[in-house]
């Protein structure tokens, strides 16, 4: 019904479709109609249906049904990952609807969540919130394909389950970031130092929990 344009407003259609697709949910709301109908009378019943979300605009749902770069949003360090089409992730989560390799292995770098770290602020426990708006202010190089091929080829192998050795292909990855970013040896060292503090972090609270 999403893409249905004739359908401005209210539909008796869309409810009528809202009841046969899915009636255990419609039956569920219809026992709290009278407190739905109640919302913002300006526009329930009006622009949006009683039972739909409240001020509904966004054109972008179908980017929750592909493929799609996610991340938790309160941890030590970032952690990002590739998920398939029709896999659904739960608020405060974010995502980057793409399912570029190469996007991948930057944000999963050293030097990404150096960056990312100095644009908020961390909370106790050295724990940081991974924002979006913090996100996407990661410069990404614009380089060629065969560069970023080069990237693709070893995030395949931490895809690949029969590959061991996957922190060795981690710190491949890193280096190759840092050189691509033109990062001098002292950066390096402070930003793998930084690193280093994060994960004895983790490690502590691993052993916390054993």
């Amino acid at each position: 019904m999403h893409d249905d344009e004739t359908i401005k407003g209210v539909s008796a259609l869309a409810e009528f479709a809202f009841n046969n697709e899915y009636p255990s949910v419609y039956n569920y709301l219809l026992t709290h109609k009278e407190a739905l109908e109640n919302r913002n009378k300006a526009e329930t019943g009006i622009r949006y249906e009683w039972f739909a979300l409240q001020r509904f605009g966004s054109n972008y749902w179908k980017d929750f049904m592909k493929k799609k770069i996610v991340w938790g949003n309160l941890a030590l360090r970032g952690s990002y990952a590739l998920v398939d089409e029709g896999v659904y992730i739960n608020a405060p989560s974010a995502f980057i609807p793409t399912d570029n390799l190469f996007l991948l292995a930057i944000l999963n770098s050293k030097l990404a969540d150096f960056y990312i770290k100095r644009l908020g602020v961390t909370r106790n426990g050295g724990y940081f919130e991974y924002k979006p708006m913090f996100v996407e202010q990661l410069p990404v190089p614009q380089v060629s394909q065969s560069i970023q091929d080069q990237f693709i080829a070893k995030v395949e192998k931490l895809l690949d389950k029969t590959v061991v050795n996957k922190s060795g292909v981690e710190d491949e990855i890193d280096d190759m970031v840092c050189l691509l970013y033109d990062i001098t040896a002292e950066e390096k060292q402070a930003i793998y130092r930084d690193a280093l503090v994060i994960n004895s972090i983790s490690l502590g609270e691993s052993s916390n929990i054993l």
